[in-house]
């Protein structure tokens, strides 16, 4: 049986994750949305949406890993990278529901949203708590 102090306990470890997803994925959305807006408008060249979908990964990654730091309020190297870590879950999931299951694609998402988001901890426990 669980005991209801052990599950505020565990809520309260999970809050910042949570915050930090949700703050990725808003950001995520909103880049993808403005790149393709940007790409359609501008006709930009083969290859083009690649690259912009690398940048708006990396950009949603460092967001939600500040966020998820900040909520925490220290160790963002840590809370950040595991920011990312959940934020390449999420493009796992999605790979494979699309079934666009590319190994090399996969490991270069994973090494960007890790890096990304653990940088964007750092930020956010540097800037954003007082």
């Amino acid at each position: 049986m669980i005991k209801q102090s052990s599950g505020r306990l565990m809520m309260r470890r999970l809050a910042p994750l949570l915050k930090g997803l949700t703050a990725g994925l808003i950001a995520l959305i909103s880049l993808s949305v403005l790149s393709a807006l940007c790409y359609s408008i501008a006709g930009a060249p083969e290859g083009t949406d690649t690259v912009l979908s690398y940048i708006s990964s990396g950009l949603a990654a460092a967001a939600g890993g500040m966020f998820c730091a900040a909520a925490n309020g220290k160790n963002g190297l840590l809370w950040g990278s595991a920011a990312g870590a959940e934020m390449f879950v999420v493009f796992l999931i999605g790979a494979v529901i699309s079934q666009n299951f590319d190994g090399g694609a996969l490991i270069a998402k994973l090494l960007l949203c890790i890096s990304c988001s653990a940088a964007g901890g750092v930020f956010g426990v540097n800037k954003l708590t007082p």
